[in-house]
């Protein structure tokens, strides 16, 4: 009996030290700030880290969105909500701004960056449209905003 009390010594700290290191654990995930996409406007909910770097390290210097009519479009509509589609192999990828009201238009997207930072900006929600789908009021509506 004497001979054993050392090791149920140890087991029994191995398992005080164990259950103290996973409630610590449990506490810093719990402290822990949600993803990027989902903390911060102009990111995506569904986007790594990584991913994010690589975006931003490929993304061309000048794209279509620099015309404003993104901004025209903000502008003159209030309530917008951005759908990103991705790319594929008939079209390439693009984002559709959606207002309040329903009114709906397409733009190409090559870069996001631009995004982003009008998301940043006025304070608009990017969803991916592959995930989330478009807004019944939209659907409700017959075609883009002219």
């Amino acid at each position: 009996m004497i001979r054993a009390l050392p090791l149920i010594l140890l087991v029994v700290l191995t398992l005080a030290i164990g259950s103290w290191a996973i409630g610590r654990i449990k506490m810093a995930a719990a402290r822990r700030p949600a993803r990027r996409g989902t903390a911060q406007a102009g990111g995506y909910e569904f986007e790594g880290r990584i991913a994010g770097v690589r975006r931003r390290r490929t993304s061309p210097p000048r794209s279509v969105e620099s015309d404003g009519a993104m901004e025209e479009f903000l502008r003159t509509h209030i309530g917008v909500e951005a759908f990103v589609e991705p790319e594929t192999v008939v079209s390439p990828r693009s984002v559709v701004l959606v207002d309040a009201a329903g009114e709906w238009h397409r733009f190409p997207l090559h870069g996001d960056a631009h995004l982003r930072r009008l998301s940043t900006e006025r304070g608009m929600p990017i969803f991916d449209a592959g995930r989330t789908g478009y807004p019944s009021r939209m659907r409700r509506r017959s075609g883009p905003a002219t």
